[in-house]
C-alpha cells in the first residue's frame, strides 16, 4: 500500500496566502497609510510563515497530484479557520 502524502507544503502555502490576505485587510481597514506597504514587505521578508511556504514549495505538484478527499477536507478546514480573522479585520475600527 502506498503511503499517503500529507499535504504539508500545500498547507504551508495556504497558510502563507491566508496570513498575507488577513494582514492586508487589517492594514487597509483604516485606509491606506504609507507605512502599510513597508510593514507588509517586512513581514514577507522576515516572517517564518512565508519562509516555510517557499521552502519545499516544489513538492506541491506531487502533493496535489496524489491528494485525496480527506486531505482536501483538511485544507478546507484550514482555509475556513481564517474566516473569523477576516470578519474582525473588516469591522470598522
Amino acid at each position: 500500500m502506498e503511503d499517503k502524502l500529507v499535504p504539508k507544503e500545500s498547507r504551508e502555502v495556504l497558510r502563507a496566502v491566508m496570513e498575507f490576505a488577513v494582514s492586508l485587510c487589517e492594514k487597509l481597514a483604516d485606509g491606506y497609510q504609507p507605512s502599510d506597504l513597508s510593514d507588509l514587505v517586512q513581514s514577507l521578508l522576515f516572517d517564518s510563515v512565508y519562509r516555510d511556504a517557499i521552502t519545499g514549495s516544489e513538492e506541491i505538484g506531487d502533493e496535489l497530484a496524489k491528494i485525496d478527499e480527506e486531505q482536501i477536507a483538511e485544507l478546507f478546514v484550514e482555509l475556513v479557520s481564517y474566516a473569523p480573522r477576516f470578519v474582525k479585520a473588516f469591522k470598522k475600527k
